[in-house]
């Protein structure tokens, strides 16, 4: 395979499972592993040496790995892949451009109903094809000096050789600045917002396990069938400058108490007063003893006033994901 000549193609399903063609390339590096499960008997008694006489597939996957710089544009695909619960709206309708907020905001008593994609991968010699693709993981990421990045790891069912869905162009997006994110630390969910903490948040990563897993059963295919959505909990890893601020927070480490943080990153203008946006809102506690003068570590916590544990905002022209 040539490296340079590879390239990612995505279409969003509109029923999970049922394969459609690419209408995005998806910017970024990816690694796909088709998985078979194979059975193989050692113990047959039949007057050899050998350990290994047959096998047989008794279900299949395909694991990828995803990794790429986050993009105003393009968040979105992974984020409705492994979070889900998706409003959109206009803050600004009738504008031109248009301006839409993608709210990814999973309550924790509803199925957050996470899109499945068809995702074509491959080079000049070969297009690989898998449908049902969804994420087990998501990180996001930023240190100063840097881009924001995105990272998944994917399962889909098995691939089959195919051909790249022609005349995709590759799509003008605007990377986020790392040094431009705002951190916003108060002491509700109704609040989060209000209180902007200055010179003291030096980078941040947040992520973890989305809670789906593949469900199977017996219908016929090797293919799993289906997704199960599990508890979860995002992991949160803050490093933060020994100052007052920063104090305030080792202070609510001891005594365990819940904080409520936004991230913030702004970029260019769409039109008027709107401008590109990513957003991280969390209810979050600090779980994790930290060494002084080193990071902050926590996890999100369910917050009994809203229902709510985390919450993703994208502000771009994008009209759906």
């Amino acid at each position: 395979m040539v490296m340079a000549l590879r390239r990612i193609q995505i279409g969003q399903e509109s029923t999970r499972g049922n394969a459609v063609a690419a209408d995005a390339i998806l910017l970024g590096r990816l690694t796909a592993t088709p998985t078979p499960n194979w059975y193989k008997p050692d113990d047959e008694e039949r007057n050899s040496l050998a350990l290994n006489h047959r096998l047989t597939n008794v279900g299949q996957h395909n694991s990828l790995s995803y990794e790429g710089s986050l993009t105003f544009e393009q968040v979105g695909h992974l984020l409705s892949m492994g979070v889900g619960a998706l409003t959109t709206s206009q803050p600004d309708a009738g504008g031109s451009p248009n301006v839409y907020d993608h709210t990814f905001e999973p309550t924790l008593t509803a199925l957050a109903a996470q899109k499945a994609y068809t995702v074509e991968y491959g080079d000049n010699q070969q297009e690989y094809e898998s449908a049902f693709m969804v994420a087990a993981s998501l990180d996001f990421s930023y240190a100063i000096g840097d881009v924001w990045k995105m990272g998944a790891e994917l399962f889909a069912r098995f691939p089959s050789k195919s051909s790249f869905t022609g005349s995709l162009t590759a799509p003008t997006v605007e990377d986020v600045v790392g040094q431009k994110t705002k951190v916003y630390i108060d002491s509700s969910w109704a609040n989060l917002g209000n209180t902007q903490v200055s010179s003291t948040l030096i980078n941040a990563k947040v992520g973890g396990n989305t809670g789906l897993v593949p469900t199977r059963y017996s219908d016929g295919s090797l293919e799993f069938s289906d997704v199960a959505e599990n508890p979860w909990a995002s992991q949160v890893e803050l490093m933060l400058k020994h100052n007052a601020s920063g104090i305030v927070q080792y202070d609510n480490l001891v005594a365990g108490t819940l904080v409520f943080v936004r991230l913030e990153v702004e970029g260019s203008t769409i039109q008027n007063s709107y401008n590109n946006t990513w957003r991280i809102d969390m209810a979050m506690r600090y779980t994790e003893a930290p060494e002084l003068f080193g990071d902050q570590d926590g996890e999100t916590f369910h917050d009994p006033t809203a229902d709510r544990q985390i919450r993703y905002l994208v502000r771009n022209n994008v009209v759906s994901f």
